[in-house]
């Protein structure tokens, strides 16, 4: 019994995975619960129709992956005197990698949790739910 050539498999496998992609799946908006998306400082999704169609079945067409960085500072500490709650310099620190991994490094996605955004819940969330379902299983 002769296979079908791997082209046509595949082409049959991106039709059916193309026709199985939510219709937001060229949003420009995380697919994330509500309270998390004001925490993504930049997303991008420049894949074509086709990469995201590979992609749904665990295929790449792209030798490079999607890059992904979580930023996650204190710069206000609301237990201490009034001089020394505010840490500027961390706020600076902040900004400057935010700007340095989007238009430098040219991430995909940056997440930031900064003070009060910077706890367990949200920690949790995307370093146990939200990025390693967006990754491959490295084996």
């Amino acid at each position: 019994m002769k296979l079908l050539g791997s082209s046509k498999v595949v082409c049959a496998l991106l039709l059916l995975s193309t026709l199985c992609l939510p219709v937001s799946a060229s949003a420009q908006s995380p697919n994330v619960p509500e309270q998390y998306k004001n925490l993504f400082f930049y997303y991008s999704d420049q894949r074509s129709l086709y990469e995201k169609a590979l992609n749904s079945i665990g295929l790449t067409s792209n030798p490079v992956g999607r890059s992904y960085a979580l930023i996650a500072g204190v710069t206000q500490y609301p237990n201490f005197s009034p001089v020394e709650k505010n840490l500027q310099p961390a706020a600076v620190d902040i900004e400057k990698l935010k700007s340095y991994l989007k238009d430098q490094e040219f991430f995909d996605e940056i997440v930031v949790l900064k003070d009060g955004d910077m706890n367990f819940d949200n920690l949790n969330y995307f370093l146990q739910s939200y990025f390693p379902a967006r990754t491959p299983c490295v084996t």
